[in-house]
């Protein structure tokens, strides 16, 4: 019997493996592949990595992909502000992108559209086929959170773009056959008509890659993620500008790698002595791993954080504030260490630092609780699930 073929629709090519979206679909095709036949069509603004055509190909049955012009994105961002399309939207969407994609699902003969993030909604929305959407987290909320740290211009463009997501989230929710989303937090946060049609479905954890060894720590603080992303960056910033002077004032030898790829500027000037900006690294496992502590800083962003699962499935002891330790379900003083504040998240630091008993026990119990629910397989088969539920309809 043939399987049933999903069309996949991305706004990256899922390889390497350097952002969240990425991690999502690279890890849920591989599952899905088990039970659907996939065709696989990304979009890309960067030179296609070497690996990804053979390394995608190994488990989808097509892969096609197209380069987003960059002068157009730019120019569409601009005709948005007379739209009430979302900035991100528009940034996404080409014409003539739309045409190659409408051919390519047409002779794929695909049962389902499975689309990644509602920035590729639009690709979709129109064409006669069972759809779902993967919001991944509440975009609306992420903008609105990002433009309480901005200043004037940039704050009233993120409201605007909240305002407009917040209601383009909606309108997708509706024609959309189903959706998902990552945690319960995020879909408390969407404001949706019809909330009973988005489904939970987090991200998981390959816990054959992501396995403990011993090996020299070189680091006491390390945080870890795509230095190029606004939350992060903002992290990054918050670490070493507010929470470690706290840290070094009790502890002056204390280190801190900031690990990750395409660090901004603000990001590379917080180097120093003390302070190691990494950029890319082929294993960053290396990093965890060579760390005493593993810090989650973040304030604003949504969705589940991946850097934070993969930290606790290698038992490094973590530090985090509520906004990222919260949609895993990770409890206080039984998995991690909570905090929200500069100085209570650097007491956090130095505790874990001096308290060896405390952060292994920490450590142990966490990835106990991670093992029982956070398996890749285990949490796209909710995704299987689902698709094989409107494809029964």
């Amino acid at each position: 019997m043939n399987k049933p073929k999903i069309f996949v629709l991305l706004s990256r090519i899922p390889f390497p493996l350097e952002k969240g979206d990425k991690l999502r679909a690279y890890n849920q095709l591989k599952v899905l592949s088990e039970k659907f036949s996939i065709s696989l069509f990304a979009l890309t603004e960067e030179k296609i990595h070497i690996d990804a055509q053979k390394e995608l190909l190994s488990f989808c049955d097509e892969f096609n992909y197209v380069k987003i012009n960059p002068l157009r994105k730019y120019f569409s961002i601009f005709k948005a502000f007379f739209t009430k399309l979302p900035f991100q939207v528009a940034y996404y969407y080409s014409p003539k992108i739309k045409k190659e994609i409408d051919r390519t699902l047409k002779s794929s003969k695909a049962d389902l559209a499975y689309v990644q993030l509602v920035r590729m909604s639009k690709y979709v929305e129109n064409i006669d086929i069972i759809k779902l959407i993967d919001f991944q987290d509440a975009l609306s909320v992420n903008m609105s959170r990002r433009a309480e740290k901005e200043t004037f211009l940039k704050k009233m463009f993120f409201n605007i773009e909240s305002r407009r997501m917040e209601k383009y989230e909606d309108k997708i929710n509706e024609i959309f056959d189903a959706s998902s989303i990552i945690s319960h937090n995020d879909k408390d946060l969407m404001k949706l008509q019809n909330p009973q049609k988005l489904s939970i479905v987090p991200n998981g954890v390959d816990f054959d890659f992501y396995q403990k060894k011993e090996i020299e720590k070189r680091f006491s603080v390390v945080f870890i993620g795509n230095m190029g992303y606004a939350p992060n960056i903002d992290a990054s910033k918050f670490l070493v500008e507010e929470i470690m002077p706290f840290v070094w004032a009790k502890l002056p030898n204390a280190n801190v790698a900031l690990a990750g790829a395409s660090p901004a500027n603000s990001v590379k000037n917080l180097a120093s002595e003390k302070v190691l900006i990494t950029g890319w690294v082929d294993d960053i496992r290396e990093y965890y791993l060579s760390s005493e502590v593993f810090v989650a800083p973040l304030r604003m962003g949504s969705g589940m954080q991946n850097k934070l699962l993969e930290a606790i499935a290698l038992q490094v002891p973590c530090v985090s504030t509520s906004l990222a330790a919260d949609p895993i379900g990770l409890v206080d003083k039984k998995h991690l260490l909570i905090a929200n504040r500069a100085e209570e998240i650097a007491n956090s630091i130095i505790e874990m630092l001096e308290n060896k008993t405390l952060a292994n026990d920490l450590s142990n119990s966490a990835l106990s609780f991670l093992q029982e629910r956070y398996s890749w397989k285990g949490q796209t088969e909710k995704l299987v699930k689902i698709m094989n539920d409107l494809l029964s309809k």
